[in-house]
């Protein structure tokens, strides 16, 4: 973000200081990891003995110092809160020492750090940070987050858009009001609508842009300059008489301390004369780097700056290199000549050794390779002949060299190449792991809020899931990225309450036990399983223990089917005896079964697709999507009044008529009737009245998962949860109800099976198991748990 900042500071008095504070990272680098840097601050003393611009100047040198200097392991994020402890231990050093400060000093402090399209933001006391976002005013500061609890500053951070305005200010530029912030946000423009805020102790604000977006900024008038200039004066007279009273000050403020950047005195003073001398003023307040911050039109022309001081730096080196050339002749030459010690015999040795060495092989070269220098003619055949040898060879190592020289230089291109695209790689990782980080803080912060703010950071992840898809390189650094997503991945998971499972716990696998079944439903019952089996005609028993083993506990039925438990705990299953469609068994005692006197065989009772059971009077509500409704069957003593099989269009016994009831396929009655339609969705009602469930009854649901219902496979409903099987998504889902009229829904997690084997596919049943938190679930010819 190539950004662009102005700023107005009010008047300043003896106890009451506030400024501005801006910094660009010189290096490309170190700006695209560690930001720009922008610092509004004020404080305030009961003392007037003291220049408070220095102690601020003390506590801003350490936060950026921290910012820019130290190393970070964790996200950005954390990097600038544990600056913030730096500067806080700072500034308490200063205040701890400083007699003149023994009562204190009020602290406020607003900042602002800006790249890759993200800003960061730290807010001491009362400051202020505003966003102007599509004629939208936002507090950020009210935003922020005390994550180390300890009471001293708040952080946050968010993703920048193209049009973003912000504006760091003071508590008191806060207490002009909303209108005067958004006027300056609005109007980009902080003196028309303030003009009298220079006149004010401790105001001080800056606004901070993309440099497109400032681009159109009216410049000062004259008038307007003159009075900025005349303000700059006479605080540079100001400045003047405090220099000298600040430096008694500082000097106290350290003196015995054991701090290990001050060792003594003299450090003190260089330390005061360091601080004083960077103390360029512009309103009163400025420091040159914000002056450097505010006057850029673009970084490309800050860059272009620094590469005229360069040239300017290496014009004055080049004439100091040609001195130093000749001072070596005049002193270093000149010494060993006429120096007639024994170590300058000895280098004078050598020297002349190398030179005569050298030499020898020059003359040889010359004579036995290029065949000149020779006064003798005798033997010109033999030489002519050595000669030519001698230039194949040399020819031949001549070639050898400029290969093995043009490899080596090809190797030296391309490994830098590597290192450069690897250096690249590894800016481009850290600045995609910061965002990570900030995601994962911002997803942790909306976990439970607005399902909208759910799907926009949803849409965040995805978008940087993308990137970090794209960024990720084929060998270097490769399961780094791929860390990066999977980082992501448990984002989103964690985001939308999703478990994953890559080991289910399995109860019982009747598969592996019987040769041949024909599972059909499943019921919990004073601390047992109880699974029905239509081919085999027995209900078995289980543990709720995981690798437990099936017991035949009733056995005497006619191809069974539902089952549902009473208030009593018993169980009553449907099944097709010519006797009595209809039975009960203890759930304590095998061969229990008993038939329910006066019923009818299942033909006299009616086609039934699904049972439920409501517990407060035993009555059983059957689903007949022959004759597209909810049959409600009384109890009648010990045993349940028959009927059923006509159909019959007044009340009692029908309890209700839909045409969508013919595609119904499970039913649970806790105390509403809840109906899950295959297609539909889930019903729910009350009274034999109208659906009450839509999607407004749920809560912290997204609206497709709210859509997958209509593929869900079963349902189960109890006092305070719903359990919901997506076999087309391989989840089960868990919601908590709410003890109010409205009854709403909250998705408490949802089971996603993430493996490679054959489960949760062929979910058929669940159960809830509400006082040990658990649901059973009937997969096929499975019985698996889910604890929540």
């Amino acid at each position: 973000m190539d950004i662009k900042a102005e700023f107005i500071v009010g008047k300043q008095t003896p106890r009451q200081w506030s400024g501005v504070y801006g910094y660009v990272p010189e290096e490309k680098s170190v700006l695209e990891t560690r930001g720009s840097l922008c610092v509004v601050i004020s404080l305030k003393s009961e003392n007037d003995s003291v220049v408070l611009e220095h102690v601020a100047s003390f506590s801003l040198d350490e936060l950026q110092r921290y910012i820019y200097e130290e190393d970070f392991n964790n996200s950005y994020l954390e990097h600038l809160e544990e600056a913030m402890f730096a500067m806080k231990n700072r500034l308490l050093t200063v205040v701890d020492k400083e007699e003149s400060l023994k009562d204190g000093v009020d602290f406020e402090m607003a900042v602002g750090i800006y790249f890759n399209d993200y800003a960061y933001f730290a807010s001491v006391g009362e400051a202020g940070i505003y966003l102007l976002r599509n004629e939208n005013l936002v507090c950020v500061s009210d935003a922020l987050i005390d994550s180390s609890m300890q009471g001293f500053f708040r952080t946050g951070s968010l993703m920048i858009e193209p049009l973003d305005t912000f504006l760091l200010c003071t508590s008191k530029f806060v207490n002009e009001g909303e209108e005067v912030v958004r006027k300056v946000l609005k109007d980009k423009d902080l003196e028309k609508p303030t003009s009298d805020f220079i006149h004010k102790p401790g105001i001080a604000g800056m606004l901070v842009a993309d440099i497109e977006v400032m681009k159109n900024f009216a410049s000062e008038s004259e008038d307007e300059s003159k009075e900025r200039v005349d303000v700059i004066d006479a605080k540079e007279i100001e400045l003047e008489k405090a220099e000298e009273h600040s430096k008694d000050q500082l000097l106290k403020t350290f003196e015995n301390t054991d701090s290990d950047e001050i060792k003594d005195e003299s450090d003190v003073n260089e330390k005061i004369n360091q601080t004083i001398e960077n103390d360029d003023l512009d309103d009163g307040v400025e420091n040159k780097k914000v002056s450097d911050l505010n006057q850029l039109t673009t970084f490309q022309e800050y860059f272009e700056n620094l590469r005229n001081k360069l040239k300017g730096l290496f014009g004055k080196i080049l004439p100091g290199l040609k001195n130093l050339n000749s001072i070596f002749k005049s002193k270093v030459v000149k010494h060993f000549k006429d120096n007639k010690k024994t170590y300058a015999q000895f280098l004078k040795s050598i020297y002349t050794n190398l030179i005569t060495f050298g030499s020898k092989v020059a003359d040889l070269f010359k004579r036995e390779v290029l065949g000149v220098g020779y006064q003798d003619r005798r033997n010109a055949f033999d030489r002519a002949k050595r000669i030519r040898r001698n230039r194949r060879i040399f020819a031949g190592a001549l070639v050898i060299l400029i290969i093995f020289t043009y490899f080596f230089i090809s190797r030296t291109i391309q490994n830098n190449k590597i290192q450069a695209e690897r250096r690249e790689i590894e800016a481009r990782y850290q600045v995609l792991q910061s965002e990570v980080e900030s995601l994962k803080s911002e997803a942790l912060a909306t976990k439970n809020q607005d399902v909208d703010k759910k799907v926009l950071v949803l849409n965040e992840i995805d978008k940087l899931t993308k990137e970090v898809e794209d960024a990720t390189p084929e060998d270097y650094m490769s399961d780094a990225f791929s860390s990066l997503n999977e980082a992501l991945s448990e984002v989103r998971d964690d985001l939308l309450l999703i478990d994953r499972i890559r080991e289910p716990q399995v109860i019982a696998d009747f598969g592996a036990v019987f040769e041949d079944v024909d599972l059909r439903d499943i019921a919990y019952s004073n601390g047992g399983i109880f699974v029905s089996d239509y081919l085999r005609n027995v209900v078995y028993k289980l543990s709720t223990n995981l690798s437990s083993e099936p017991v035949e506990h009733i056995s005497n039925l006619v191809k069974p089917e539902f089952l549902v438990t009473s208030s009593s705990g018993d169980l009553i299953v449907y099944d097709n005896d010519e006797i009595s469609g209809i039975a009960r068994f203890s759930p304590n005692e095998s061969n229990s079964l008993s038939r329910f006197s006066g019923l009818l065989a299942r033909r006299d009772i009616g086609s039934v697709a699904e049972v439920g059971l409501y517990l407060n009077t035993d009555g059983l509500y059957e689903l007949k999507t022959s004759n597209e409704q909810i049959y409600k069957r009384e109890k009648s003593g010990d045993t349940y009044l028959g009927g059923g099989a006509l159909f019959v269009s007044s009340n009692p016994p029908n309890w209700k008529n839909d045409p969508e009831l013919s595609r119904a396929i499970d039913i649970a009655v806790p105390f509403e009737i809840y109906v899950l339609i295959d297609g539909g969705g889930i019903r729910r009602y009350l009274g034999g009245g109208d659906n009450t469930l839509v999607y407004e009854s749920f809560v912290n649901l997204l609206r497709s998962d709210f859509e997958s219902f209509k593929n869900a496979s079963s349902i189960d409903v109890s006092s305070q949860f719903m359990a919901v099987s997506d076999p087309q998504n391989r989840r089960v889902m868990i919601f908590q109800i709410s003890d109010t009229p409205e009854k709403f829904l909250t998705l408490v997690t949802q089971f996603v099976y993430d493996g490679t084997e054959d489960y949760f596919n062929n979910l058929q049943e669940v159960v809830i198991n509400e006082i040990d938190r658990q649901v059973y679930v009937l997969d096929g010819e499975k019985v698996i748990r889910l604890d929540f």
